[in-house]
């Protein structure tokens, strides 16, 4: 099976088969570049060239240096072999990562800010897909990841208030404008969340990890309040009521909340503290209950 007629490609990427691998690349990336980050991920050689982001059943994630390329850092999400009966599942149903690679894409050419992917590297094995490993550029070339932005914001008390109010705005704006494009992000942990300050003293929002993407979604109450839910688990104690009251209105486009939008905003705690807090660690996602 071959991951070429089922990924948004266009006239920017290559098909290749090196070895057992079908190399599918950005044209401006030579195939030995992506070959050498797929090395330094799978051999785990820890000289100062791989950084291990996350690695549990599901996916692992590094961080290696484009030796071979520009000398930047690039991360690898590998999705692992996980037995036929996974791999028959991934062939009817769809592979996670090729709807990750496609969300990527359709974002990139709907206009959102997301990393370019730099290959889908896939092996195939008797009975299905073995093994799939995205490589990307590092968002931390351009920006970082939200939440460490904004616990440093909270940690600076009143003098990071402002900032952290210019943060949440430009994510409320961001979120509302995916929904607008009728898109389910289905994973909004702000791990997943990138930001980064341009120079006009604004924010950047930027989206990562679509492997629970959906397109052409009708936006109803409760995904925006899932959607809200799933920032606030992953802010636990930094977000408190008057900010969560900013971010719906900021959403909503309104200066006052009417009831509906009260609802959903209540309904969106209520799933926060029903599914626990949410973050992701290097050992992979971890879940804590909410202190009272």
């Amino acid at each position: 099976m071959s991951f070429a007629d089922k990924l948004i490609l266009g006239d920017d990427y290559v098909i290749e088969e090196h070895a057992r691998f079908e190399v599918i690349r950005r044209k401006d990336v030579p195939a030995d570049a992506i070959l050498d980050a797929v090395r330094q991920h799978r051999e785990h050689t820890y000289e100062g060239n791989v950084h291990v982001i996350k690695q549990d059943v599901k996916t692992q994630v590094s961080r290696v240096v484009m030796r071979k390329f520009d000398g930047s850092s690039a991360v690898v999400k590998h999705y692992p072999h996980r037995g036929i009966f996974r791999s028959y599942i991934h062939r009817v149903f769809g592979h996670p990562a090729e709807r990750c690679f496609n969300g990527y894409r359709h974002l990139e050419r709907a206009g959102f800010h997301v990393p370019p992917v730099y290959a889908f590297v896939s092996k195939m094995a008797f009975g299905g897909v073995a093994e799939c490993l995205l490589l990307m550029q590092d968002v931390h070339e351009w920006g970082e990841e939200f939440d460490r932005l904004f616990y440093a914001l909270v940690a600076a008390g009143e003098d990071g208030r402002f900032a952290r109010t210019k943060a949440l705005t430009s994510l409320a704006h961001e979120l509302r404008r995916l929904h607008e494009a009728r898109i389910v992000h289905g994973d909004l942990k702000t791990c997943n969340i990138t930001i980064e300050l341009r120079a006009e003293g604004d924010y950047r929002i930027g989206f990562l990890d679509w492997d629970d993407v959906r397109f052409g979604v009708e936006i109803d109450e409760e995904i925006v309040a899932r959607s809200f839910a799933q920032i606030h688990a992953s802010l636990p104690g930094s977000l408190p009521v008057k900010d969560r009251i900013r971010f719906a209105q900021e959403y909503f486009g309104v200066r006052k909340l009417e009831r509906w939008h009260k609802r959903i905003l209540l309904h969106s705690d209520e799933i926060a503290r029903a599914h626990k807090i949410v973050y992701v660690t290097r050992e992979g996602d971890k879940i804590e209950t909410w202190s009272r």
